[in-house]
């Protein structure tokens, strides 16, 4: 058939005898739809994947049957559960038929359902177009998830049991949730375990050393799943572990006594077995045994005394498998203990040392018996300790003695107690202590010279002195005795102890002759008195000061009793004449026999007088006289008098007095000011309540320092009086210095260089310095004099070395202060390439002598004295941080100062012996006691003790 389009049909028919007929009629031939090449399949799809997502590959040919050009429209929609549509995409294409197209859509989600609409469309010319629909509904694939790197691998073994890990890495190509299902099956028995989990790690609690089978199925939520292989692994069987420590020794024993246990982690039965040798000889002393308890005591004849030797501890399990049976072992070495060696008896100057005899303390012989029961030669300590009371001092200490008697040389001291501790020591560090007590008796004074005063006239303040001696270097208290020879003074004096001189302040008596003598007291028992000695004193005239009228007094009134005071050092009986004149004519002259007051009355008012008295002891060959004063009659003023010390006065607590007096006996009412060299108040005035006359002491004043002190007194008249005296304050020392740099006990570098201190003085006096810098481990000092400067530099620090340093300042009149010695301790400098070794330090006085403890950074405690090196101890795995000597005792536990008191076999008080806690960086704590300032041992003269 021609293409569509309208045509003319033309029938035309002819007969045998060429006859014809025709006819024609109108025919019109329609545009014809396109269609796909295959009508059963229009559209084959597929799907690839692409980054998480599905790429659809749509395939389809269309024709048209008229050769008509084609456009394709693919348009691509999302269906929801709910029925409705969303559109994902559209693709347009034209081509002339036929039409083959690949279409592609991109960016898909899995397991999601899809609608693709297929619409073609022919383009005739002149006629309306044709088209036709294709709907293609379809789920995207789901893909299984995948599982890799499973632990534990297949035939694994010694896997860990309690618990195991299992391990596995997963992925969903749709990003679904994964779930897994973990299978475990024991071997041998087929118990099976299913675990159920999220997760990508499962730990469950397994037996040891057993066959296990396990898989893993993965599975996402839309049907994908994944099964493993089944895989076989064996469990952990752990080695037993054996606990055993260096054997303990009873006393006087050498049979090793062991605290062992073996222990397995899996709960194994197990054996233990024990087995000892000659650790030179390799000889078996005991033979293999099995060990039932947790004490073991191992006997044998074949042990002998400071011996070493080897015990080996075996555990077997008992009931597993040979092929997977498994043993333990360790080795502990130890020496057995040597014998100690015994003092049968101790005699001092023939007489029984367990009897505390009392013996003479010159020449003193002791003399001993002792037996070793190893039959080693014996050597001998003798230490000899001054008790105190409380305190306990070293005397005498000989080492090394051969011999089984000693004579002291030297005399001891005399009614004294002293401690004796004799050792006996084998070749072996075996010792036996005998300690013992004993006094010694006393020995009196003696009265050497009575130096003075001797048949001489002395004045009344006689100054007495002598010299005495004290065989046992006694502190000797003395009783002065001083007589007149009339009878008339008797007088026993105390004098301090450890003085030999008194002075009679007091005064004697004046012209009298005397005697005296002196009485040494040791305190304990022992007395001795002098022979007496004579002597005379002199005549002490007697003086007298007026004290009213002052002089030159104004404005007094007609009536004045007059007034004054007389002293006489020999307290004789005075007697006085009253003067008084106007304008240098007498106008009174009384004897008012020994009052020492006179009143005078309808005196001239403003009238100048003058008056003196006499006074007269009956001794002196005429009369001694006062000064004249002067006065005015008109208002009585009152009177006021300074009374100061001319020595120089504490300017801490300066003690300042005075008197004042009114005639008319009016309320009197005044200020004290203390005034400095440029007539500033030194310190607050002071309000004074003058009634009566008093002292005050004023705080707050500098040393060496001139002051004056100004008094004001008012009657409340128009009356005032004043007074002014100067006064000198003693000089202070300076105070104690501190170091600033380093400080007490630091840890420096090699490389500080700049030692510095604070120095002060509490008179702000200039002051200079004297420095002294020694090295203790070496020979290395450096002292510097005079300086004015608080710091200084070295040019050098050994490493790893102990100093000390100590400043004595001076001020610039005279007093002096030495600070103690301050100690550090240096680690050489980070850029020298050596590592720091020390991190605290602390210094601790004990037995006369100076021990520093230096503790490092490995945890270890070292001890030196005089700068060796005397012992080293390991503390802690962690550095220790602080050394301190605690203010109290009270640390120690009664039991650890007795096992001290045990160890050293000798008296031990919490009290006097140095006690120093280290701190390490973890927070532990440890007592040190240290019993000796010799080479230490553990346990022998240093004890360590950990605090809780």
């Amino acid at each position: 058939m021609p293409r569509y389009g309208n045509y003319n049909v033309i029938l035309k028919a002819t007969d045998e005898n060429k006859g014809e007929t025709e006819i024609s009629t109108a025919l019109t031939i329609p545009d014809r739809s396109p269609k796909p090449t295959n009508p059963s399949t229009p559209v084959e799809i597929w799907f690839t994947k692409m980054e998480g997502k599905y790429t659809l590959y749509a395939s389809t040919t269309f024709i048209d049957p008229d050769g008509d050009y084609l456009t394709l429209r693919a348009t691509l929609y999302e269906l929801t559960p709910d029925g409705s549509k969303t559109k994902i995409n559209h693709r347009e294409f034209e081509s002339r038929s036929p039409l083959s197209k690949l279409i592609d859509f991109w960016g898909l989600k899995g397991h999601t359902d899809y609608r693709l609409l297929l619409e073609i469309q022919d383009q005739p010319d002149g006629v309306a177009n044709k088209s036709s629909e294709f709907t293609i509904d379809f789920e995207t694939p789901n893909a299984a998830p995948l599982v890799t790197l499973l632990e534990p691998n297949a035939f694994a073994k010694e896997v860990a049991y309690s618990p195991t890990s299992f391990k596995w890495n997963a992925e969903d190509f749709e990003e679904d949730s994964i779930h897994f299902d973990l299978e475990i099956v024991e071997k041998e028995t087929g118990e099976s375990t299913i675990l159920s989990t999220d997760e990508f790690l499962a730990k469950i609690n397994l037996k040891p050393h057993t066959t296990y089978l396990w898989n893993l199925r993965a599975n996402d939520d839309f049907g994908g799943t994944f099964q493993s292989d089944v895989r076989e692994f064996t469990t952990l069987n752990n080695s037993p572990s054996i606990t055993a420590n260096t054997p303990n020794f009873k006393e006087e024993m050498i049979y090793p006594i062991f605290t062992a246990q073996a222990t397995d982690i899996d709960g194994d039965s197990l054996t233990l077995l024990i087995t000892i040798r000659d650790a030179k000889t390799a000889e078996t002393v005991l033979a293999t045994r099995t060990i039932t308890t947790r004490t073991f005591k191992a006997v044998s004849e074949k042990f002998t005394g400071n011996h070493e030797y080897i015990a080996q501890f075996t555990a077997i399990e008992k009931e597993l498998p040979v092929n997977i049976r498994r043993t333990s072992s360790k080795t502990i070495s130890f020496t057995t203990p040597n014998r100690s060696p015994k003092i049968n008896k101790l005699l001092i100057n023939g007489e029984k040392a367990v009897d505390s005899p009392t013996v003479n303390k010159k020449g003193i012989m002791l003399n001993w018996e002792a037996v070793d029961p190893d039959e080693e030669r014996l050597s001998y300590n003798i230490t000899l300790i001054l008790i105190d009371g409380k305190n306990e001092i070293k005397s005498v200490e000989i080492n090394n003695l051969k011999d089984n008697y000693y004579h002291f040389d030297k005399a001891l001291k005399g009614h004294a107690e002293y401690k004796l501790v004799l050792e006996a020591l084998d070749e072996h560090g075996g010792i036996a202590t005998q300690t013992a007590l004993f006094k010694t008796e006393n020995t009196a004074p003696e009265i050497l010279s009575m130096v003075a005063p001797k048949e001489t006239r002395e004045p009344t303040q006689t100054e007495f002195s002598w010299s005495a001696y004290d065989d046992d270097e006694d502190l000797l208290n003395y009783e002065l005795s001083i007589w007149s020879e009339d009878g008339s003074y008797n007088l026993t004096i105390p004098v301090k102890k450890g003085i030999t001189s008194y002075i009679a302040t007091n005064g004697l008596p004046g012209h009298k002759k005397y005697r005296w003598s002196v009485t040494a007291f040791d305190g304990y028992g022992g007395k001795s008195t002098s022979v007496s000695v004579p002597f005379e004193t002199e005549n002490n005239p007697p003086t007298i000061k007026p004290v009213f009228p002052k002089d030159n007094s104004k404005d007094l009134p007609d009536t004045i009793e007059f007034y004054w005071t007389a002293f006489d050092e020999d307290h004789d009986k005075l007697s006085y004449t009253f003067h008084l004149f106007e304008a240098g004519k007498a106008v009174y002259t009384l004897n008012t026999g020994e009052s020492t007051s006179i009143e005078i009355p309808q005196l001239k008012g403003n009238t100048k007088y003058s008056w003196y008295v006499e006074v007269n002891d009956g001794y002196v060959d005429r009369p001694v006289n006062s000064q004249y004063y002067h006065f005015e009659v008109k208002n009585h003023v009152p009177l006021v008098h300074l009374i100061i010390p001319k020595f120089a006065l504490n300017p801490d607590l300066a003690a300042i007095s005075w008197s004042a007096f009114d005639l008319d006996k009016d309320a009197l009412m005044g200020k004290l000011r203390i005034l400095n060299s440029n007539g500033k108040d030194a310190v607050e005035p002071i309000v004074l309540d003058t009634k009566a006359s008093s002292t005050v002491y004023i705080e707050g004043l500098i040393g060496n320092r001139e002051y004056t002190a100004l008094i004001s007194i008012e009657d409340g008249q128009g009356g005032v009086a004043t007074d002014t005296c100067s006064f000198h304050t003693s000089n202070r020392p300076p105070h104690i210095p501190e170091p600033a740099l380093p400080c007490d006990f630091a840890v420096v570098d090699t490389d500080f260089r700049d030692f510095s201190w604070n120095s002060s003085d509490p008179d702000g006096d200039a002051l200079t310095h004297d420095i002294l810098l020694e090295c203790l481990t070496g020979d290395d000092a450096l002292e510097i004099f005079d300086t004015t400067a608080t710091r200084f530099k070295t040019s050098f620090l050994r490493p790893y070395s102990i100093y000390r340093w100590k400043i004595t300042v001076r001020d610039n009149h005279g007093g002096v202060t030495e600070s103690p010695y301050w100690y550090f301790i240096t680690n050489p400098s980070a850029d020298k390439g050596f590592e720091p070794y020390f991190s605290s330090m602390t210094a601790q006085q004990a037995f006369e002598e100076t021990l520093v403890f230096a503790g490092t950074l490995n945890g270890e405690l070292i001890i030196f004295n005089k700068g060796k090196q005397i012992d080293r101890e390991k503390l802690s795995t962690s550095a220790i941080v602080e050394l301190y000597a605690p203010k109290y005792s009270d640390l120690l536990k009664p039991e650890e100062i007795n096992y001290i008191r045990n160890a050293i076999g000798r008296f031990f008080s919490a009290d006097t012996w140095p006690l120093i806690i280290a701190k390490d960086s973890d927070g532990n704590s440890y007592k040190i006691v240290v019993t000796d300032c010799k080479e230490l041992t553990r346990g022998k003269n240093i004890f360590i003790f950990p605090m809780q």
